[in-house]
């Protein structure tokens, strides 16, 4: 029929395009071609076992460290499957972990869903996100499914903070943990924990990363590096140290950070040293000098930041007040005060919703990848000869 003479048309010029592509990447003489190519390593042997079952074939397996190509040209093949795959899309839309680097998807699933879940914290409305969400994964579509499994899995983190919190529709129950209008203090110190912990990791990650790539001095010396991390650290210690009274002024974390501060300065002490700079060292220091101001303040303003994490959560419950409020006043007529309650929550669950949605990733974004985050130039796309 004529669906599969369509089909066979489409075979055809999927085989075809495949035959274009493999060309890019072939050298033929009158009896030898040469073919060369990028191969995820786990399926180097089945590949080479097929190419000789079929061919008289001399295969070279090369790894990326033996040629000279430089990390970002190589293409990254991302392996997330299942629960963290939902998450991945998030990571691309910021950009391409560059090979060898380490891939974000599972910190991002982490941070993501809790930050979403602390400043969205309503059982009810997270109900309803986790109702449509996994209604919406059972869509053909693989990109209107995966989005549905994203916004299920917000709704479930919702419900649990919910519950930590005591909201339902905006009705306050009593909490597991506590309510952040009775504790502004509590809720505060939480959003700025949580903030001192990613910030931590993205250090961590840009450590790791560093020694990956044998570049010692990024270690060390980075705005994401072990000094910078010392005088981080030692900053918050001192805060914490000196807020209260009886414990005395915190010379110990006032010395330790100036340590840090004085190693990140010898900088370029280190790089004339190792990396043979001879040149423009005094311009090295001056700049080494503006990039410790831009350490210190980069750092505050990192971790301020995650204090909309608690603004957004008490304002869910500031919201909420006033619809209550409008719905006593509208009480006066017929299904007013009903009407005013269900219009207030779906204006909640709409608008909060993509707000939230919205600071969950700039606090991911510019707070945490910030930190550590290589960009790649591809992504693997495998050669398909048929559709």
């Amino acid at each position: 029929g004529i669906e599969g003479k369509l089909s066979q048309i489409q075979s055809f010029i999927l085989m075809k395009k495949a035959v274009f592509e493999a060309e890019k990447f072939a050298h033929s003489t009158d009896k030898t071609t040469v073919i060369s190519g990028w191969l995820p390593a786990e399926r180097k042997d089945e590949m080479v076992r097929e190419i000789k079952k079929k061919f008289p074939a001399y295969v070279e397996i090369r790894n990326p460290d033996e040629l000279d190509v430089h990390p970002e040209e190589i293409p990254v093949k991302m392996k997330n499957g299942g629960f963290w795959g939902i998450f991945q899309p998030l990571v691309i839309s910021f950009g391409i972990p560059r090979y060898g680097t380490i891939d974000p998807t599972f910190f991002i699933a982490l941070t993501f869903l809790a930050m979403f879940g602390i400043m969205f914290a309503d059982s009810g409305h997270g109900l309803i996100l986790a109702l449509t969400g996994f209604l919406l994964s059972r869509h053909k579509n693989w990109k209107i499914s995966g989005l549905g499994l994203l916004i299920g899995y917000c709704g479930l983190s919702s419900i649990f903070f919910g519950a930590l919190f005591g909201s339902f529709f905006g009705v306050e129950f009593r909490p597991l943990w506590f309510k952040p209008l009775n504790n502004i203090t509590g809720i505060v110190n939480l959003s700025i924990v949580f903030g001192v912990g990613v910030i931590t990791l993205g250090i961590v990650i840009n450590v790791v990363n560093a020694f990956k790539d044998r570049n010692y001095i990024k270690a060390f010396f980075d705005k994401a590096g072990i000094f910078s991390a010392l005088v981080y650290w030692s900053g918050i210690g001192f805060v914490i140290k000196a807020s209260i009274p009886r414990m005395g002024f915190p010379y110990f974390y006032l010395v330790l950070a100036l340590v840090g501060l004085l190693l990140l300065f010898l900088k370029p002490v280190v790089e004339f040293v190792f990396e043979k700079k001879k040149t423009g060292i005094a311009n090295s220091f001056m700049e080494n000098l503006i990039e410790l101001f831009e350490v210190i303040m980069g750092y505050l303003a990192n971790t301020v930041s995650f204090i909309r994490v608690a603004a957004f959560s008490l304002a869910h419950a500031g919201l909420f007040i006033a619809i209550f409020e409008l719905a006593r006043i509208a009480g006066n007529f017929a299904g007013g005060s009903l009407s005013v309650i269900i219009l207030g929550n779906i204006f909640v669950i709409a608008l909060e919703g993509l707000v939230v949605t919205i600071q969950s990733l700039r606090l991911n974004y510019y707070e945490f990848f910030s930190k550590f985050f290589v960009e790649g130039r591809k992504m693997y796309k495998p050669l398909k000869v048929a559709g």
